[in-house]
């Protein structure tokens, strides 16, 4: 077959435009994978970071509530009040609410054994505050299981933050080595 210089040209741009177009949709794919692995970042890391933070400070206002009945539980007492419980029982149950959507949302093996983790500290803190809010009330001494709950509240502050790494890994990385 003789191919004249029309068909030689039409050959060469008719490749060229061939090529231009697969590197187009390979480009155009890259871009959607990027955006959907971004997307993911954005909507479900930054949800579990949140959820994360949320423990922690559920963490710190469960503590807060026990040194409140502890100092003032037996004045809040007499006028009927007992707001500290009232805030403790409160705190546990977003606690709970938290921990439960973090463990649904988190699927990698690291993330959920620190949560495990989080879990047993955290049942071993209630066990404690619950021990100190009964012996304070019965007018006992309480300064053991103070000791035992500051411990575990150190050791859940520890794992939140671990687990608030872990379940944004990405973010955290990052972070470090800005920070």
């Amino acid at each position: 077959m003789k191919l004249t210089i029309s068909k030689k040209m039409w050959l060469g741009f008719s490749s060229v435009l061939v090529l231009l177009v697969i590197v187009s949709v390979l480009g155009m794919f890259s871009l959607f994978t990027f955006t959907n692995k971004y997307k993911e970042i954005i909507d479900v890391d930054l949800q579990k970071i949140d959820l994360a933070k949320d423990i922690q400070m559920v963490q710190k206002d469960m503590a807060t509530a026990v040194l409140e009945y502890v100092m003032f539980g037996d004045e809040a007492a007499k006028f009927g009040d007992n707001v500290s419980i009232d805030k403790l029982d409160k705190e546990i149950e977003e606690g709970t609410t938290y921990a439960k959507e973090l463990i649904e949302m988190t699927k990698d093996e690291a993330s959920l054994q620190l949560l495990e983790e989080l879990k047993v500290t955290s049942v071993k803190l209630f066990e404690s505050n619950e021990k100190i809010i009964s012996l304070r009330s019965e007018g006992n001494d309480f300064t053991s299981y103070a000791e035992q709950s500051i411990e575990q509240n150190t050791k859940n502050s520890r794992y939140s933050r671990s687990v608030n790494c872990s379940t944004g890994g990405k973010l955290c990385k990052n972070k470090r080595k800005s920070g």
